[in-house]
């Protein structure tokens, strides 16, 4: 079968079976809180230039001054750690568990050490982080290290977060089987059996 991501409408498709996505596993289970619209609008300028950094496309110039201390954060970070970038805004699927999403960026390394699955965030630290990257961990073939990089507005190098890989993945699946769980009984049904 075919996997497509529509990314206008933030949609992933299996042939025609649509996916859910991570983000909207995690909301269903109540997890996510979103801290507004501009603070949405803030993240996804964000990573468009940490991707286009990430590739060697970044043209500083044209970085709204918003957020350029986001990116000079991020830029940081990873020329202090040293790492180059292997794939980038990678959007995957996981056969078992029917879910779709799309991770940030997954640094490559030589020798004995093992990839860096790392998504980037430009707000406060949430819980709910962990089990993102838990889902990510598994569109990745569940292999490597994960972590998330906490971008600084001001410029200060970003802070890494590093996670339990296989506690985020677990987290995770609770969700994804939870969401599965609603999804057979019906969302406007209520799961309290009425005690």
């Amino acid at each position: 079968m075919d996997f497509k991501f529509d990314q206008k409408e933030h949609r992933y498709y299996l042939g025609k079976r649509e996916l859910p996505s991570v983000t909207r596993v995690l909301a269903e289970c109540g997890l996510i809180h979103h801290a507004g619209r501009e603070a949405l609008e803030r993240g996804q300028i964000v990573h468009r230039c940490c991707e286009l950094l990430n590739q060697g496309k970044l043209d500083w110039s044209t970085v709204d001054e918003r957020i350029i201390g986001h990116v000079y954060s991020y830029q940081a970070a990873i020329e202090h750690m040293g790492w180059i970038a292997g794939a980038v805004e990678v959007s995957a699927y996981d056969g078992q568990y029917l879910y779709g999403g799309t991770y940030d960026v997954c640094f490559k390394f030589v020798h004995d050490k093992p990839d860096f699955l790392i998504d980037i965030k430009s707000g406060a630290r949430s819980p709910w982080h962990r089990a993102q990257l838990g889902a990510y961990w598994g569109l990745n073939g569940r292999l490597g290290r994960v972590g998330n990089l906490y971008t600084h507005e001001d410029g200060a190098m970003a802070t890494l977060v590093e996670h339990d890989k296989y506690e985020a993945w677990n987290e995770f699946i609770t969700c994804i089987n939870f969401y599965r769980l609603k999804e057979r009984y019906g969302k406007s049904n209520n799961l309290n059996p009425g005690l």
